[in-house]
């Protein structure tokens, strides 16, 4: 699938590759800052317990940090369905895990931006009682959930936005193989306004599960999209 490496050698090299710095044979101190910056986004760091603004980026400034994060700005260009995404914040990384709840308010009501994505060029977990808290705004709010590779909501875990719209867009299953679901199982998921579910290159089962919005559900899948016991509620 897309290329994500910790190696500071294989950054360094991919970054040399992909711009065009007059350095002649030393490498340049800006070419060094972003393969360590690189290297660091890249890096594991267990569940996530607060917003690390260090790892809060544009999809502009994603792109410009080479094929690390061709996953993230691809999935976000085909998902969000915005002619321009580069100015959105992204909080990024390797690997997310969602454990506990997080204050948002330091984008929404601090930058006063309307959308945020929490981008992961392999994977996404939710595991517990996850509230994603947009803080106290009046402007209307966007959250997504973008996995360049594949998403795990375990069982009983229950996921909520505050804010207006949550989109939750993975592109294939955990195991990898394009012919086995994203299973959404035993799960509870709520938004304000708008909730929408999206599997870009495998099936979708939703099974015994609550969803929640005062407007709008969508549900999408690349294959088959397959509902059991699935309740639908504002």
């Amino acid at each position: 699938m897309f290329l994500a490496t910790s190696a500071p050698f294989n950054i360094l090299t991919t970054l040399v590759d992909s711009h065009d710095f007059e350095t002649g044979n030393v490498l340049s101190d800006e070419l060094i800052q972003l393969g360590r910056q690189v290297n660091e986004i890249l890096t594991d760091t267990g569940p996530v317990e607060t917003l690390d603004t260090s790892r809060i980026f544009s999809f502009e400034q994603l792109e410009m940090m080479g094929s690390f994060f061709d996953g993230p700005v691809y999935i976000a260009q085909l998902a969000l369905g915005l002619s321009d995404i580069s100015n959105i914040p992204v909080y990024a990384s390797r690997n997310i895990a969602l454990r506990t709840s997080l204050d948002l308010s330091e984008i929404y009501q601090t930058r006063q931006k309307s959308q945020f994505a929490i981008s992961a060029a392999e994977s996404i977990s939710v595991d517990g009682m996850i509230n994603l808290s947009a803080g106290d705004t009046t402007q209307e709010t966007y959250l997504s959930l973008l996995s360049a590779e594949s998403i795990r909501i375990e069982p009983d875990s229950y996921l909520r936005f505050t804010g207006d719209h949550l989109k939750v867009v993975a592109w294939e299953s955990p195991s990898g193989n394009l012919n086995d679901a994203i299973e959404i199982v035993n799960v509870s998921m709520e938004a304000g306004v708008s909730l929408a579910l999206e599997s870009m290159q495998s099936s979708l089962l939703i099974k015994n599960s609550n969803l929640h919005s005062r407007d709008e559900i969508m549900l999408r899948a690349f294959d088959e999209l397959q509902l059991n016991s699935v309740q639908f509620s504002n």
